[in-house]
């Protein structure tokens, strides 16, 4: 096939040549270069076709009506429940516990606590607790020493979305002999007719209430606040009453570069009416004290950092002026397993009331001196840490310059003008304590915790020969074992400091000067043990010894306080949920 095309094509190109050879009427051609095919360019078309239909349609309207018809059925579709994630199980609330005991001395323990159950609204509740030794056995070589002390307080939180407001009232009543005198430095007839259970007896009430509302906003931009009140009256069996109100606001958030501020303000009025004499005038006092504060604190890379300004005001006769500055610094090693820290600071002014002297020495006369605490410098530096979750140390030591500090000393009893030494008078002298601290805590070591605390102190008396019935150490050592949650051991040890006396008698001590003797009293040790056996989470049984070493120590110059004391008793609680 090939071979035919060829010849087929040699053909025809000589039939070609032939018929141009025909045509042509002489002359010559002249080939100069071969033949180049070219190409021209396309050129696009830009429009687009119109296509023409001849047919058209048209779309017709669709016009129709629903059927309003209604299906009957019996069939109810059962609701589907919401899907609950299942969390851990709450701890069984009990809204009630009981507790009461009695033992030697003719001693009843109780305490009753009733509250709420588990309530995201609100928490509300009673606590009342009452201890009383009522035999007429006395302490050797004293007078009656039976008392009773009662206190009730019922309270209450409400919670909204970022505030809760919180509140209750109280109620305080504390019965006691002063029994603290030495029948050998009186005759008979006058111990049997002036140191009566009667002509021996004290009693103090307080009543009071509180109330708070204060702000957790979790954001850093806005303020978050602090505002309450208390009000305490106290009054007490020979006509001393005094009535506290204190008033305190804060204001704090966050500043621009990591800061936090705080911004507070306090108002404590305190009015005093010592018992008088017949046909002696009214000798109330009343007094004010205003503080306007400040302070900032900032964290950064392990420190912590604070700085804090006061100014206080005191009103009484005259009106007197103090400030108060201070600063503080720590620093964090190792994710607090070592935290070093510092304080300095310098002015002060701390409310001195009736009411905080009766609870430090309940025997006190019925007619003291009130001298607000001046604080001229103070300085503290210490290291605290945990080696461990469950272990935690602090070494601290302190120094305070106190000016007004009070002291409890012997007088003449009011018994007649009996020199029988019961009472004791509250005088005041300008101090500087050295404060040496050691504190120790192993919790949840297995089924046992520990503490640990020690305390020493140095006094530089400014008139007084000595810090009296102050100790020069103190130092506490206790614990509880658990074992199974069935049974229940705890024990602590007190171990105090000889500590010296001021006896207008020179009887019983070696005479210091002007008109007063010293009398040293002995260092005290008190043990205390119990068990507790819980025979369910409802129900329990205690047995508590206190004093079990029997000693017969002094908290107060010729205050002997009871020996041994063994109580038992039970525990319960009730409606649970």
């Amino acid at each position: 096939m090939k071979i035919m095309s060829t010849i087929c094509a040699v053909l025809l190109l000589a039939g070609v040549s032939i018929a141009q050879e025909d045509t042509l009427q002489g002359g010559s051609v002249l080939i100069v270069k071969d033949y180049e095919p070219t190409i021209s360019d396309a050129t696009k078309l830009n429009g687009s076709p119109e296509i023409y239909d001849s047919l058209q349609l048209k779309k017709e309207e669709v016009k129709y009506s629903p059927l309003n018809k209604t299906i009957e059925s019996s069939f109810t579709p059962s609701k589907l429940k919401a899907a609950r994630l299942k969390g851990e199980p709450l701890d069984k609330l009990y809204n009630s516990y009981a507790r009461l005991g009695v033992g030697a001395y003719a001693t009843v323990k109780g305490t009753v606590q009733i509250h709420n159950l588990r309530s995201r609204k609100a928490n509300f509740g009673l606590n009342y607790n009452h201890l009383s030794s009522s035999s007429n056995q006395s302490v050797k070589e004293a007078g009656y020493a039976g008392y009773n002390d009662n206190d009730l307080e019922l309270h209450g939180k409400r919670f909204f979305y970022n505030k809760i407001l919180s509140g209750g009232v109280f109620f305080e009543r504390n019965s006691l002999h002063r029994y603290g005198f030495n029948p050998d430095t009186l005759n008979d007839v006058t111990a049997n007719e002036d140191l009566s259970r009667e002509n021996t007896f004290q009693r103090f009430q307080t009543y009071g209430g509180r109330v708070q509302l204060k702000s957790f906003y979790k954001d850093s931009n806005k303020l978050n606040f602090d505002v309450g009140g208390k009000l305490r009256y106290t009054e007490e069996h020979y006509g001393i009453n005094e009535l506290n109100a204190l008033m305190n606001a804060k204001v704090d958030r966050y500043l621009p570069g990591g800061y936090f501020g705080r911004i507070s303000a306090t108002v404590d009025h305190n009015d005093y009416v010592p018992s008088v004499f017949p046909g002696v005038p009214n000798p109330k006092t009343g007094s004010t004290i205003i503080r306007l504060g400040a302070s900032a604190e900032r964290t950064l890379e392990g420190f912590h950092l604070k700085a804090e300004v006061d100014g206080f005001s005191e009103s009484t006769v005259s009106t007197d002026f103090y400030g108060r500055v201070a600063a503080y610094a720590s620093y964090s090693f190792a994710r607090d397993l070592l935290i070093p820290y510092a304080q300095l600071s310098y002015g002060g002014l701390e409310r001195t009331s009736f009411d905080f002297l009766r609870r430090q020495n309940s025997f006190m006369a019925s007619r003291v001196l009130l001298l607000n605490r001046e604080h001229e410098f103070g300085a503290r530096g210490g290291v605290r840490g945990q080696f461990s979750r469950n272990v935690s140390f602090n070494l601290q030591a302190d120094y305070d310059q106190v000016l007004n500090m009070p002291l409890f000393v012997n007088v003449y009893g009011m018994n007649r003008g009996q020199s029988i030494e019961n009472e004791f008078e509250v005088i005041y002298d300008d101090v500087n304590v050295m404060n040496l601290r050691a504190e120790v805590s192993l919790e949840e070591i297995g089924k046992m915790n520990l503490y640990f605390r020690g305390d020493f102190y140095n006094y530089r008396m400014q008139n007084e020969f000595q810090a009296w019935h102050l100790p020069t150490y103190k130092v506490s050592l206790g614990g509880w074992y658990d074992m199974n949650d069935k049974l229940v051991f705890k024990g602590d040890v007190f171990v105090i400091s000889e500590r010296f006396a001021r006896s207008p008698n020179s009887w019983d001590g070696d005479y210091s000067g002007g008109i007063y003797f010293e009398k040293k009293l002995p260092m005290l040790v008190d043990v205390n043990l119990s068990a507790e056996y819980r025979y369910s989470k409802r129900l329990g049984m205690y047995l508590e010894i206190y004093n079990l070493l029997n000693s017969k120590y002094n908290l107060y110059n010729n205050y002997r306080i009871q020996g041994i004391t063994v109580m038992g008793g039970l525990s319960f609680s009730l409606f649970s949920r």
